[in-house]
């Protein structure tokens, strides 16, 4: 098994952490998805890697007509439960690679901090299939880079004590916004960049970090989180920077 396929699987074992922490989606990338792709009120949507449905309720919310697909069964049944009122979002237990679903069909292709994951290699390539001609695609991740000292001084160097000398992708999006130009399957590939600040309690702040792939495999995990810990000290809250980058195109 691969060191990507390890982590992709690891979030499933964490499903409750996951969904307790993980922050949502600005309600403006959401608007601005709808606004771009112009998706008529009985439009379908096509999500990829929804997880235990962070994104999948906000369009849900609006009546779409939804097809959520994931490989992890536990963030699955959360995602049911979160949206067991709607009935117009059906989920699908697969990875997308292997996903049955009919081409030429849906208006929108939505993935929340999860199209990394995706073989590079087909993944856009099924995206064209399954979205009708002037379809879009809309991939989106909330980003949190440690790198940023100015909100914990000192963060950086707890992280690089354990990510020193490993392949680690801390910004699995920025390779993105090339392939779906590469693809030669869209338009004019959008960028657009949403800033924040999400206050978490210490012990919330821990357990966000906790869910971070690469932390979540790492054999010094507890050490990680121990050092992390001592670091945080006796803060009560974390103003935590985020930013929301969003990539959008349309289907040739």
């Amino acid at each position: 098994m691969s060191r990507k396929t390890k982590i992709a699987q690891s979030f499933d074992k964490i499903s409750r952490t996951y969904e307790d922490v993980r922050p949502t989606y600005p309600d403006v990338v959401i608007k601005k998805i709808l606004s771009f792709s112009k998706i008529p009120k009985n439009g379908k949507i096509v999500e990829v890697g929804c997880g235990p449905g962070i994104a999948t309720i906000p369009f849900a919310k609006k009546g779409y007509n939804i097809s959520a697909i994931d490989p992890g069964k536990n963030l699955l049944s959360i995602a049911k439960e979160k949206t067991r009122k709607f009935s117009n979002v059906s989920y699908i237990l697969s990875s997308f690679e292997d996903a049955k679903l009919p081409i030429n069909t849906f208006d929108l292709l939505i993935s929340g901090t999860a199209f990394h994951w995706v073989n590079q290699k087909t993944g856009y390539k099924k995206a064209g299939e399954l979205l009708k001609k002037g379809g879009t695609i809309a991939l989106f991740w909330l980003a949190n880079n440690y790198k940023r000292t100015d909100f914990i001084p000192g963060l950086s160097a707890v992280f690089k004590k354990y990510s020193k000398n490993k392949k680690i992708k801390q910004k699995p999006y920025e390779k993105e916004f090339k392939r779906i130009a590469r693809s030669g399957l869209f338009g004019k590939v959008h960028r657009f960049i949403y800033n924040q600040r999400i206050k978490y309690s210490k012990e919330d702040y821990i357990k966000l970090v906790s869910t971070f792939g690469w932390i979540n495999v790492h054999p010094k995990k507890p050490e990680f989180l121990k050092d992390l810990s001592n670091l945080l000290g006796k803060r009560k809250y974390i103003l935590v920077p985020y930013s929301t980058i969003l990539f959008i195109a349309r289907r040739k």
